[in-house]
């Protein structure tokens, strides 16, 4: 394809003139390199493309006016399309000079320039703030963000809401398993799954790559929508790191209140239970909890349904966070045995799929889809309820009969959506390296990388519907 691309291109000059130009008043333009100045440009509308058979060079010139002339032997494809991905142009004022955002705890004043690029309408200036967020991932060269808007606010059509985050799936080089793992969780009925958008983004005019943005997990019209005068959202993580939080009586469970702020709860409401008492309240609703589960009584505290289409979630996509735990989440609308709790919504999928992961000889290697995943010993307990069971199983056949045919074209499809925004990526992000518990790749190669995916996952299913098959779960 690349090839006959480059002839078309070519066979045009010679047909012509010796001097050719291309305009795009609407597609948009993106050139591939193949040495190691820059893979890839997006020149976007309004760009234009000259050849000159004499020298055989080729002058790029930018909807800026900016001009780049490169030798035509360092050109692998040009690509021109009438969409991209948008683009998110932050500017720091205060911080004219930096290309990143240094700081978890401290906001830091922006403004937001949002270039639909043919995906969306483009926006007017946007007054925000960011700092930075993630726990391991926060560590790593390309920053996760959290967006706060000073009013709620519907961006890229997502709901209404004030807080948004910006993942970088820096160490996935499908830039996509996020992604996928939100996509299957609306598909088979996870509660409040995110929604996601894949943006290009810039700070202070230096790009930054690819990123996904996505809702911030919490009660909110956007992700959790219960009432947080009643309701509560848990964190189980080993992380524990929020200012309220316990360990469980039964099985020594890392919880953290997420949502809702008990110290607000309390100022707007002087004449109710403290901080402290809203706290020790729940404590005991979940230990309740966890003892009706131990005693076989686990379907009168839990949503055994919503539980095993997280458990069907977090399987499908061999990802082991269940076990630590770390990240996962789960809801109730009230105290007390009139409500159950839930599983949801589903996060954190950064070290999932086929990852390449650490060997005995010290190698990494991809992980296989015959494997089935670690959990906490509280889904150990309900899994073996046959409400459980039950659910589990229709959700899966259901999967396998209406969604991974779905799975596999989504997949494909956005490969090819995301890829000129994924070879810009690999320039920004171009280094491989060993961290203690991934390998990290460019994505260089996102359709290859689909590719990878899709037949890994359709082995994994195979894999997944035998074991249920066989009464293993």
């Amino acid at each position: 394809m690349k090839r006959r691309i480059m002839s078309v291109l070519l066979s045009t000059i010679v047909s012509t003139s010796i001097f050719t130009e291309l305009q795009a008043s609407d597609p948009q333009i993106f050139v591939y390199r193949n040495d190691t100045i820059f893979n890839s440009a997006h020149l976007g509308t309004g760009a234009s493309v000259k050849y000159s058979v004499d020298d055989m060079t080729m002058l790029f010139k930018d909807e800026k006016g900016n001009i780049t002339t490169i030798p035509m032997s360092s050109v692998d494809s040009c690509v021109f399309r009438m969409t991209d991905i948008p683009t998110m142009h932050f500017v720091l004022p205060d911080y004219p000079d930096v290309k990143d955002i240094w700081s978890k705890e401290d906001y830091v004043d922006a403004l937001l320039k949002i270039e639909g690029n043919g995906y969306c309408e483009d926006s007017d200036t946007l007054k925000l703030s960011l700092r930075g967020r993630g726990n391991s991932t926060w560590g790593m060269a390309k920053k996760p963000m959290r967006m706060k808007l000073p009013k709620k606010k519907s961006l890229f059509g997502l709901e209404k809401q004030k807080n948004y985050v910006l993942l970088a799936n820096y160490i996935d080089n499908s830039l996509m398993e996020n992604v996928i793992a939100f996509w299957i969780a609306r598909r088979i009925g996870v509660p409040y799954a995110n929604h996601t958008v894949p943006v290009n983004v810039e700070i202070n005019g230096y790009p930054r790559g690819s990123y996904i943005i996505t809702e911030k997990v919490g009660i909110n019209s956007g992700s959790v929508d219960i009432d947080d005068t009643k309701g509560i959202l848990f964190e189980l993580s080993q992380e524990y790191d929020e200012p309220y939080k316990f360990r469980s009586k039964l099985w020594d469970l890392p919880v953290m209140v997420k949502d809702p702020d008990f110290d607000e709860l309390a100022e707007e409401n002087p004449d109710g239970p403290t901080p402290d008492k809203m706290l020790q309240n729940w404590e005991n609703d979940f230990n309740n909890a966890l003892t009706f589960l131990n005693t076989g009584r686990g379907i009168e505290a839990f949503d055994m349904d919503s539980f095993a289409k997280g458990y069907l979630l977090y399987y499908l996509c061999r990802n082991n966070e269940l076990g630590h735990p770390k990240s996962m989440y789960i809801h109730k609308e009230q105290i007390g045995t009139e409500s159950l709790y839930k599983f949801g919504p589903a996060w954190d999928f950064d070290s999932a799929f086929d990852r390449l992961m650490p060997d005995n000889d010290g190698t990494f290697v991809p992980a296989t889809p015959n494997v089935d995943i670690v959990i906490n010993k509280m889904l150990q307990a309900m899994r073996d309820i046959p409400e459980f069971r039950t659910a589990y199983k229709t959700s899966l056949q259901k999967f396998v009969d209406e969604d991974l045919e779905d799975l596999i074209a989504f997949i494909k499809e956005y490969a090819e959506l995301i890829e000129p925004s994924s070879k810009q990526d690999a320039c920004v992000w171009p280094e491989s390296y060993a961290g203690d518990w991934f390998y990290r790749n460019p994505a260089s190669d996102v359709k290859k990388r689909a590719d990878e995916l899709c037949e890994w996952m359709r082995k994994h299913v195979a894999f997944m519907v035998e074991r249920a098959n066989s009464g293993q779960y």
